[in-house]
């Protein structure tokens, strides 16, 4: 009976663990399906929607993980940049005739795969351990975050131009 505290927050933290990795895992995917593919049509709404869900329940869940650190870091704050994000991205569709809400929208979804593409990568060097010695400020680390970034850059350049292009011809 004296354990009993103890066992019961170890669940509760398996259990959230559990749920950020399944929703992390699930938010790659989906945003992966969503990136690729046709915008705006009926698949797109409804795989927009399961990134969206597990979005909410990756970065929720994140701000109750502490076992890397036993404290509030910078992955915390990332996950709540990553919230505004999500919320204002999928927010703004409900906007009626605003003209600025699919590049708004693009970018803030672009923004939050790339932070869960980030993160991903941080985890990496955290829980690898081949890749332990390189985190934080090596070049090897650095490097990986730079192309991430870089690649994501590129993405909403060409998605800006097409997107100005498109609205100039009409």
């Amino acid at each position: 009976m004296f354990f009993a505290p103890h066992f019961f927050l170890f669940s509760l933290l398996s259990i959230i663990s559990t749920i950020h990795i399944l929703s992390a895992t699930a938010s790659l995917y989906f945003g992966a399906v969503v990136l690729v593919n046709k915008k705006g049509d009926k698949k797109h709404r409804r795989i927009g929607r399961y990134y969206f869900i597990a979005m909410i329940l990756c970065n929720l869940s994140s701000l109750f993980i502490y076992n890397a650190f036993e404290k509030w870091f910078s992955p915390h704050t990332l996950a709540v940049i990553t919230l505004i994000l999500i919320l204002l991205g999928y927010g703004v569709l409900f906007l009626k005739s605003f003209f600025y809400k699919y590049p708004i929208h693009f970018t803030c979804m672009t923004g939050t795969y790339y932070l869960l593409i980030g993160g991903g990568i941080n985890e990496a060097f955290i829980h690898i351990p081949l890749l332990q010695p390189y985190f934080g400020n090596s070049s090897l680390f650095k490097l990986a975050h730079f192309i991430t970034i870089l690649l994501f850059c590129v993405l909403l350049f060409v998605f800006w131009i097409k997107n100005f292009t498109q609205k100039k011809k009409t």
